[in-house]
């Protein structure tokens, strides 16, 4: 037991947190410098990466004193492919509410009087102003499906995207619209479910999604967030380019945020803790004790 947490997982869980830390560090001076909206992949590509990096530079010295450390570099022996997998995907795991946190935090925030003062392809990652105007009988919509991901894997997932075109009051409609506001609706209902029923599944998501968008009230949004960088937003911005008050310099989307900036960094900080300690935690327990035996096996202990 003394072998397996001093050589084993406490090496395991220290490179588990510089990975951790070292992601947290990059994504940092990005957010600082206004270049928070990541695309899903590089999100998940920054943890992956680093704990590759890692595994090679601090397990050949955390991992010292037995022949696990000189294994390190052969990436794909058992014992060295279960160690990186299961760091690289807790790490990406646990570091996409870090992100968010830090976005919410630390992000750039545009505070303006008015939204035509927004200057021709300037972006933000928050958006403040105190005369705009959106009226949603301009508004376009679109209707899709695609595989669930994540913990949806399985399942068919349903989109209803809206956009609309924002203005200043003063001068709503003389004018192109100086960004724009989006909408995002999706359910999940099984395959079988959906090849059963499409017509009436859609439907209902469809009128659900319309019903839900024609009680909001816009002005009760305190700030303005960009839309993630992700295929619904690549297909909001395709939408925009069709509207009549389209202009290619003012092309940003947003998403409208009641909740505020502070309020959601806490929450996402508070639920990447809650992820590391329920998943990381056993899953850490567990890849660390398959490791054991692999080098136990082996004779490497």
């Amino acid at each position: 037991m003394k072998v397996f947490l001093q050589k084993i997982l406490f090496p395991y869980g220290l490179i588990l947190l510089a990975i951790l830390a070292a992601s947290v560090l990059v994504y940092y001076f990005f957010v600082i410098s206004g270049a928070s909206n990541w695309p899903t992949w590089a999100l998940w590509g920054l943890p992956i990466g680093l704990s590759y990096l890692l595994l090679h530079v601090i397990g050949q010295r955390l991992f010292r004193g037995f022949s696990f450390s000189q294994r390190l570099l052969q990436l794909f022996t058992p014992e060295v492919f279960l160690t990186f997998v299961s760091l690289a995907v807790l790490a990406v795991i646990c570091f996409q509410p870090l992100a968010k946190s830090l976005r919410y935090n630390f992000g750039h925030v545009l505070r303006l009087k008015s939204i035509n003062e927004l200057k021709p392809y300037q972006t933000t990652d928050f958006l403040e102003a105190d005369d705009w105007y959106v009226d949603r009988m301009r508004v376009i919509p679109f209707h899709y499906y695609e595989l669930g991901s994540g913990s949806q894997i399985g399942k068919i997932e349903l989109n209803t995207l809206l956009i609309v075109p924002i203005f200043a009051r003063k001068d709503a409609y003389a004018t192109a619209a100086k960004a724009w506001l989006g909408f995002r609706y999706s359910d999940y209902i099984s395959i079988s479910e959906y090849r059963a029923k499409r017509i009436q599944k859609e439907r209902e998501h469809i009128n659900s999604s319309i019903g839900h968008f024609s009680k909001i009230n816009v002005r009760d949004f305190n700030y303005l967030e960009a839309m993630p960088r992700s295929q619904g937003g690549e297909i909001l911005q395709a939408m925009a380019l069709n509207h009549s008050y389209y202009k290619s310099e003012y092309s940003n989307v947003y998403l409208g945020q009641q909740v505020e900036r502070d309020v959601l960094s806490l929450y996402y900080l508070k639920y990447s803790f809650f992820l590391l300690f329920l998943i990381g935690l056993p899953v850490s327990l567990l890849a660390c004790g398959l490791i054991y035996v692999l080098l136990k096996a082996k004779k490497l202990l």
